[in-house]
């Protein structure tokens, strides 16, 4: 039996390992589908209902099916038509390796285009210096389906890291993420020997529980996408404090999400409270959500000392301000005096 085959089993086994000393209950609890659980809400027939139970790649089928809601054209057709090829492409050959059927219908403006969006949003910016982009994690990463394009750039330095705590989607982005060319290392395969390196590259996959396996000021980008409002305080409180330790400093951090208009995890701020611990907002476009495009994006950096610290006036600034003051509070007096003097 493959990795592959028995991931589910893997993934409880290292739940079990670590639950004394890495785990608590907020940290692998998905607070918006657990209360939809309990209060016996069903969703739709082919739609996700267990998401702590694996049955398999057939899995992703219903996982897709949430996203069959036509996108909005927030970027214009030449800046993602490829990129929806790609996605395509790639889409169809997971589904063929495991037998199943993508459907069509939707897909394009769907499925495809919610993928080329995202990493639009994620790669039109810039990187200056240190942040070279190429070490990226997908926070909540569902199936994994931020891995469909990433994996296919070319780059052959990048490094992709997922993360997720529900058993489910952990191992939908294994199945998910074993159908790239990419290497792929495993916690829930080889949770004694996992170590995130740049000696190899490629996908790394870890629990949420952890994260502590991620260097200090190591990533240049986190994507999270649909993520946040779903959980709890805790948790999102956590995931922000770690983001603020991996990422370099003004490392990017991407979040797309219906902002306080969708928050069934908690009732908390998450903007706020970014600003509030080490963040700094550098793009939120003015648009109408659901109708320019499915979700507010905002880019935050992690708030750069030295960036900070450049924009406060040095000594020799300081003291060329107060000399310009002190010499324009002399003029003005001087001018006084001699209107004085002109008007005897």
């Amino acid at each position: 039996m493959s990795y592959q085959e028995n991931i589910f089993d893997l993934f409880k086994k290292v739940h079990q390992r670590d639950k004394d000393q890495y785990i608590k209950d907020w940290m692998v609890n998905w607070t918006y589908q657990d209360v939809r659980t309990k209060r016996n809400v069903k969703y739709e027939e082919g739609l996700p209902e267990d998401f702590y139970e694996y049955n398999g790649p057939g899995d992703i089928v219903n996982w897709m099916n949430w996203q069959n809601v036509e996108k909005p054209d927030y970027f214009n057709q030449e800046q993602v038509n490829d990129l929806i090829e790609k996605s395509r492409t790639f889409d169809q050959k997971v589904y063929e390796k495991h037998g199943l059927e993508l459907s069509l219908e939707f897909y394009d403006q769907c499925v495809a285009r919610n993928n080329a969006q995202d990493y639009v949003l994620a790669n039109f910016y810039q990187m200056l210096g240190p942040i070279s982009g190429q070490r990226v994690m997908d926070f909540g990463a569902g199936y994994g389906r931020q891995a469909n394009l990433w994996s296919q750039n070319g780059d052959e330095d990048q490094l992709f890291i997922g993360v997720d705590a529900i058993p489910k989607s952990y191992c939908l982005q294994h199945m998910y993420y074993s159908c790239t060319d990419k290497k792929l290392h495993d916690y829930a395969v080889s949770p004694d020997s996992f170590k995130i390196t740049d000696d190899s590259k490629g996908i790394y996959h870890l629990p949420t529980w952890r994260l502590d396996l991620v260097p200090d000021n190591y990533l240049d980008k986190i994507v999270t996408i649909q993520v946040f409002p779903e959980l709890n305080e805790k948790l999102v409180k956590y995931a922000i404090s770690q983001f603020h330790r991996i990422l370099k400093p003004s490392g990017m951090l991407l979040l797309r999400d219906h902002m306080s208009s969708w928050r069934p995890g908690h009732k908390m701020d998450t903007d706020k409270h970014l600003t509030d611990n080490g963040f700094t907002l550098e793009f939120k476009p003015h648009i109408r959500d659901r109708k320019d495009l499915h979700g507010i994006p905002r880019i935050y950096r992690k708030t750069n000392q030295e960036i900070l610290e450049q924009e406060q006036p040095n000594r020799e600034e300081r003291m060329m301000e107060t000399k310009i003051m002190i010499e324009s509070v002399i003029g003005q007096k001087n001018m006084k005096r001699i209107k004085s003097l002109l008007k005897k």
